[in-house]
């Protein structure tokens, strides 16, 4: 039995000038299409200017934020000829692929030429983290992710999933918030962990239009005045990050929380999720754990365990028995669940026919 999830995490933006945020750094950039402005979250006098040179108009202009490959990609086609071009953290530098035709470029005052597939190590330090694996989150949202009609559309099952992947992607400490939009940081917490599961929507839903601005681009001041916060001016010290890192992780305490010696399943989710998936989710003794529910009710669940250890899952109160498989070629036996609590050997198994 295998759960997956098609949905791939590729918001993108035909707009110049939006902001974006590098996958694996503290660093913006933003995006025109014959410059790129690379700046730093934490100190806004960190600036680096990186010029292109090539006729305009340039049609069909593009940029994607790739959470799946982990770095940012702009394309377009300009008089003198197409181009393709992707930024990421390699290393501890950031780098400038180009993919199509030669390009001259200049940064910072230096003339740089660029050839066909090859790469430029911009002089941006970063620490590229190793791959690991990510959780997937699908609420049955599966349409284009075209940064301006998900912000038009703000529906809490298309942004969600995105939001969760992308901030995964980022380190995020899990310390009080305080400063501007990380106030509603701070709410969406409080709620999670009272498990508010309606309030939880509404919380989600104000910082999403509040703390982010172009294409999931964490800010602490709301820049479009929308009543959501009071007026107030940035601290230039206080990076906005955490409302992508560390609100990944409240994401994940609504579908999964590990508390003691037992892990919560689907502890804190609002009516509005009716039905889903999660995959990949890694537990602190390294368990990978993925499920699917349907109709607010646990459908089927898989585990792969290597810890050598007892699982004990806390299950939706309402569920009285499942059935538990190591393979698929066997029938499988009944297990009781009592009070909410499961209690599993330590094996790679199937949970489903869960029962009320």
């Amino acid at each position: 039995m295998r759960i997956s999830i098609a949905l791939r995490c590729r918001p993108f933006s035909h707009v110049p000038g939006n902001r974006w945020v590098l996958p694996h750094t503290e660093y913006g950039v933003q995006v025109f299409p014959t410059r790129l402005i690379f700046f730093s979250l934490r100190d806004s006098s960190l600036q680096w200017i990186l010029d292109f040179r090539m006729q305009g108009p340039v049609r069909g202009f593009t940029v994607q934020l790739d959470a799946e490959a982990h770095m940012l990609s702009l394309w377009g086609e300009a008089k003198d000829g197409y181009f393709k071009m992707r930024v990421a953290c390699e290393g501890e530098h950031v780098a400038l692929h180009n993919e199509r035709r030669p390009l001259l470029c200049t940064f910072e005052g230096r003339d740089v030429r660029l050839e066909r597939s090859a790469s430029y190590a911009l002089p941006i330090p970063c620490k590229a983290r190793p791959r690991e694996i990510i959780p997937r989150l699908s609420l049955g949202m599966h349409k284009a992710q075209e940064w301006e009609k998900i912000r038009m559309r703000a529906n809490i099952q298309e942004f969600l999933p995105l939001w969760y992947r992308l901030g995964k992607l980022f380190d995020g400490s899990a310390s009080k918030y305080s400063e501007g939009t990380l106030h509603l940081l701070e709410r969406c917490r409080e709620l999670v962990y009272a498990n508010e599961k309606q309030r939880v929507v509404e919380a989600f839903t104000e910082l999403f239009l509040a703390g982010m601005g172009n294409a999931f681009f964490p800010r602490l001041v709301d820049e479009e005045f929308q009543g959501i916060l009071p007026n107030g001016k940035r601290e230039e010290s206080v990076s906005p990050m955490p409302i992508l890192s560390h609100g990944a992780r409240l994401i994940e305490a609504l579908f999964y929380r590990e508390e003691h010696d037992s892990m919560g399943i689907l502890p804190c989710v609002p009516s509005q999720f009716h039905s889903g998936r999660i995959t990949d989710v890694v537990t602190k003794a390294g368990e990978i754990l993925a499920w699917e529910w349907t109709k607010y009710k646990l459908r089927r669940m898989r585990i792969a365990s290597h810890s050598g250890k007892e699982l004990t899952l806390q299950l939706p109160t309402s569920m009285k028995q499942c059935r538990m498989r190591t393979s698929l070629c066997e029938k499988g036996h009944v297990l009781s669940i009592h009070k909410g609590f499961l209690t599993i050997p330590s094996s790679n198994c199937m949970l489903d026919r869960f029962g009320c």
